[in-house]
């Protein structure tokens, strides 16, 4: 995550956890039973790194094969 810059978020996909974060081949959206809300990375403006879970909201939100801004409607955007 060196390469994202600071006051930045990196959504993540079920695609981007499977391959790079928890190894699975599995057809069901990641934690989609278990945990709540959409991952995503934040890289603060002092370079540290967090992880984080934005509500789901509706079935816009609920897509884990997409993430886009509007998908995450608790992180303000700029």
């Amino acid at each position: 995550m060196d390469d994202l810059e600071r006051q930045t978020a990196f959504l993540l996909t079920d695609e981007y956890i499977k391959q790079r974060i928890v190894f699975s081949s599995s057809v069901r959206d990641y934690g989609r039973n278990t945990y709540f809300g959409r991952k995503a990375f934040y890289k603060t403006s002092s370079g540290a790194l967090i992880v984080f879970n934005s509500p789901i909201l509706d079935e816009i939100c609920a897509n884990l094969k997409t993430a886009e801004p509007i998908q995450f409607p608790a992180l303000q955007t700029r």
